[in-house]
């Protein structure tokens, strides 16, 4: 029996769990049979397919411990093994089934078939093909091409018969060939569609087991057909069920897990990941942690449930904790993040790593413990609170005892339980407390030698001062608010407290502009969110020092220049002065510093120095400076990226000196007609990535809390600025954050789409504040979907609240009236500035607003204050209602709205109702909307 399998993802992402464990099972059911496993990238979607998902592909799949016998790297008897390379193979099987009369080309128009489509559906029957271009005769087919019509090709079903389709899970299927349509196995560009590749394919590399996600049963009929037309082997398939989200809904980043790279990036194991996702819908006799050899021979299709498998985050965290507990001390002590490795002596790593091994299931969570052995640690709430329930004269008894026992630690407790008359937790909880500053963690004997007598003497002498093991977040400012300001760090890959270096104080660096050319909408999102989130932590009473930069001097800085015969200094400021304008326009308030690059020029030449003299950087012959990039061994953990995956591809260019393909410039020799600076290297100006290292550095220091700015700045802008500031010494940047992509119609938006829009392009149809809404009812990290449609909605949405306010003037909260209200606002907005969430209460709010006016009740106009102040935090609702809801005065004609208006009462006191009509669809038509109430009618803007 041929028990030959395959794993074929597209290559247009990054590999999710779901797509994970479908390949696991087919390695596993190949492995175990001893049979051959085949990669295959289907790569015919051309406009969403990658090359570097594809290699992101391949490297998640060897992380996992997945290798293959014949694929796009390794070669095989059965290639090419990229769909895109097979095209001529598809074109003979196309010649064969049209020569034998099992296919047919269709001219059918789109639009045509999707009326049919919407017909059979009113009627209530399946939609499927009509068979309109199934019996053209060869004449009618030339005057249709003569004509321009470019056909598809579509699969002859039989026109009656039953077909029967075993299933490895599901069993045997009956299908009544009657109910299929006539099916495209070729598009109109000649490229296959996907179930005729996926099946051909299949059966001319040997293929004997196809296991896959049950979303693809719909095909297997159609593929068996295919195959059986051409008289190719059908493979046994077996269709594994869904896997669910911990909420029951389908697995998605939206209900807990994402892509298995975050999973390596968190530090997820391969062997904790492989454990877990072999059992997600397989079940094994033994249900202890198992290599690879053992899963696969454990392995059987009969024991696929057919019951969808929940997702479970605690049951991957159980298998993390087995792997943990299994995992050599060198492969621990090798995964443990920098960080953590820096202050442990080589002579204690082995034993750090057993102390802590039982206690951690992510490499940054070593961090306090290795603080709390060879450093200072942060305390948490839960430690201070046993500490202040402690008597002092229980810090002095346990100093004592130490010392007597000379920092043995069974003797030491022995001689504490008997000088205090306490055991069991009233004993340990203050002293793990006071030694580690949490209530639970390692064995404290296993920490005890590790952090030594003199500093846990030092920590019992510290205690009941409680100062050393209070949290830099708990003495801020924000420990008074309720809830924590939580951001997802995309270092970290989670959500962590917002904890600033500094109590009360928050240094936020983001990247801004090149001045080149006007701000497109990608910019805006970037002035948008983060003015939200300054306003927002500055709401919470936090102070920030907010700086963007502003890059005056860069490659498409120099070319455009070039491009208009402009001087540089000329051009930048022009485009400097538009950003302002924009940026006013959409409501956003001004940096509190804006450096420009041209001016930290020196700052950028000594951290060069700096990075040479520490072996990270070197003089190449041409003038130029480049970073040693395999000289930083994390580069690449912010982006997720691996050195070896870098260098796939990579090459140098022409001009270029670099001893690794893989290094980047700092400092560029000069070129004629170039701008320049004198330098140690000579004359010659910086390198984009180390203009934002220096600028930072002089702003905020060498250490700030957060630095921000778009997603596609993630690499290698900012993989770069970690390299050159902490190669140089710094500690940079705490947190990091990164708004997503902006989307134009559900595509990328870029130039050479031609979906591209600038600021200044949607404001003459839009207002600015339209366009901050539009921007703030997407959280920060989604992608922004922008569309016509779009926008029409977030100006209905801010005219629904600022109809709310209409008519109502300030005035005090009652009480506590305002307090749930509140509460709600900040519980979505410190929860990773969740936007979405805040502006869905505001229009609570506003319908609780409009309930109480019509019911005439006074609340109503304080609570219009307090929609007023909230909205203020995100900077919306700061104009006069009637300004906003009429528009700007060259836009309406208000005495002729007035006329009409006073018309159309006239017409209704008079009954004529058929005028009174005629003159609300005349003001309709010119976009105004009326609203009639018990003291008049009021109009605005529709």
């Amino acid at each position: 029996m041929n028990l030959s399998s395959r794993f074929a993802p597209s290559p247009t992402g990054y590999l999710h769990l779901g797509n994970a464990r479908t390949a696991l099972f087919a390695w596993l059911a190949a492995r175990g049979a001893d049979a051959t496993f085949i990669l295959r990238m289907e790569d015919t979607d051309t406009e969403r397919s990658r090359a570097d998902y594809a290699q992101a592909i391949m490297a998640d799949l060897y992380w996992l411990g997945l290798d293959w016998d014949e694929g796009p790297d390794v070669g095989g008897a059965h290639g090419p093994y990229r769909q895109m390379e097979r095209q001529g193979i598809y074109a003979d099987l196309f010649a064969r089934l049209l020569a034998q009369g099992d296919a047919y080309p269709c001219y059918c128009r789109r639009e045509d078939l999707e009326a049919e489509r919407r017909r059979q559906r009113a009627a209530g029957q399946a939609p499927r093909y009509g068979g309109h271009c199934r019996h053209l005769s060869a004449e009618q087919r030339a005057a249709r091409e003569a004509a321009g019509q470019v056909p598809t090709l579509r699969f002859r079903i039989p026109d009656a018969g039953v077909l029967r389709v075993p299933d490895l899970v599901w069993g045997e299927r009956e299908y009544a060939l009657a109910e299929f349509g006539d099916f495209v196995i070729r598009r109109s560009d000649g490229s296959p569609a996907f179930f005729f590749a996926n099946a051909v394919d299949d059966a001319l590399m040997g293929v004997g087991l196809v296991l896959r996600g049950e979303d693809h049963l719909s095909n297997t009929p159609r593929q068996i057909l295919i195959l059986q037309a051409l008289r190719l082997t059908v493979p046994r398939y077996g269709h594994l069920p869904l896997i669910l989200g911990e909420d029951g809904q389908p697995l998605s980043k939206r209900n807990g897990a994402g892509s298995l790279r975050e999973l390596r990036e968190e530090g997820f194991l391969p062997e904790a990941v492989c454990n877990y996702l072999a059992r997600l819908g397989h079940h094994y006799a033994e249900n202890a942690l198992m290599d690879m050899a053992a899963l696969a021979h454990g392995f059987a299709t009969s024991r696929i449930s057919r019951a969808p498998a929940r997702f479970d985050g605690a049951q991957l965290e159980h298998w993390q904790q087995q792997a943990l507990q299994s995992l050599p001390a060198e492969r621990l002590w090798a995964w443990l993040a920098p960080a953590v490795r820096t202050p442990v002596p080589e002579d204690r790593r082995r034993a750090f790593v057993q102390a802590i091994r039982g206690n951690i299931l992510r490499p940054q969570e070593a961090e306090h413990w290795a603080a709390v052995c060879f450093g200072r640690f942060h305390g948490d709430a839960e430690a201070r609170s046993a500490l202040e329930e402690t008597p002092l004269e229980f810090w002095a008894t346990a100093a004592q005892a130490l010392q007597a026992a000379a920092g043995d630690y069974a003797s030491w407790i022995k001689a504490l339980q008997a000088a205090s008359g306490r055991k069991g937790k009233a004993l340990f909880l203050p002293l793990r407390a006071a030694l580690t500053g949490r209530a639970h963690g390692p064995e404290l004997a296993a920490l005890l030698p590790l952090m030594g007598m003199e500093r846990a003497l030092a920590r019992l002498a510290a205690a009941p001062r409680i100062d050393l093991q209070e949290e830099s977040m708990s003495t801020s400012v924000t420990s008074a608010l309720s809830p924590a300001i939580r951001i997802h760090d995309t270092l970290q890959r989670r959500k962590v407290p917002l904890e600033p270096l500094l109590p009360g104080r928050v240094g936020l660096y983001v990247c801004g502009m090149t001045v080149y050319d006007y701000c497109h909408l990608g910019h805006a999102r970037v002035m948008v969110t983060f003015d939200a989130v300054v306003r927002y932590l500055r709401a919470r009473g936090l102070q920030v020092t907010y700086v963007r930069n502003i890059t005056d001097i860069d490659d498409k800085i120099i070319r455009r220049a070039l491009e208009r015969q402009e001087p540089i200094q000329a051009l930048t400021a022009r485009f400097i002065d538009a950003m302002h304008e924009d940026e006013a326009a959409l409501l956003c308030q001004r940096p509190d510093l804006e450096p420009r690059a041209t001016e930290h020029v020196g700052s950028m030449q000594r951290l060069i120095a700096e990075l040479i003299a520490k072996g990270h950087a070197y003089a190449a012959s041409n003038g130029d400076v480049y970073y040693a990039v395999r000289s930083f061994p994390d580069y690449g953990r912010l982006s997720g990226k691996s050195i070896d995956e870098l260098a796939v591809g990579a090459r140098v260019e022409a001009g270029e000196d670099k001893r690794d393909p893989l290094d980047f410039a700092l400092w560029k020799a000069a070129k004629p007609g170039e701008p320049a600076w004198p330098s140690p290297w000579g004359d010659g100006r910086p390198g984009w990535h180390i203009e934002c290292s220096a600028m930072s550095a002089d702003a905020l220091g060498c250490a700030f809390d957060i630095h921000g700015g778009g997603a596609d700045l993630q690499f290698p802008h900012h993989e770069n600025e970690i390299a050159q500031s902490q190669g140089a010494g710094c500690a940079f940047a705490r947190h990091w954050m990164h708004n997503g992509f902006v989307r134009v119609n559900e595509e990328k938006m870029s130039k050479s789409l031609g979906n591209f829009f600038t600021v200044r392009e949607l404001l003459p149809r839009y207002e600015g504040e339209v366009l901050r809404f539009f921007i703030l009812a997407s959280h920060y990290r989604s992608p922004l979907n922008y569309g016509e449609d779009a926008l029409e909605q977030a100006r209905a949405g801010l005219t629904r609240l600022y109809t709310a306010l209409r008519g109502l003037a300030p005035g005090p909260l009652p009480g506590d009236l305002g307090m749930e209200w509140r509460e709600r606002f900040h519980a979505a907005m410190s929860d990773d500035f969740h936007t979405p969430t805040a502006v869905a209460l505001l229009f609570d709010l506003a319908r609780e607003i409009n309930r109480l006016r019509d019911e005439g009740s006074e609340v109503a106009t304080p609570l219009a204050m307090l929609l007023r102040e909230l909205g203020g935090i995100l900077g919306l609702l700061g104009q006069d209602p009637e300004v906003f809801l009429r528009g700007a005065a060259d836009e309406v004609d208000a005495d002729w709205v007035a006329e009409r208006i006073a018309t159309r009462a006239a017409a209704r006191q008079a009954r004529d109702f058929a005028r009174s009509d005629a003159i609300r669809d005349e003001l309709a038509a010119a976009g105004i909307a009326l609203e009639d109430g018990p003291t008049g009618t009021i109009w605005r803007r529709a």
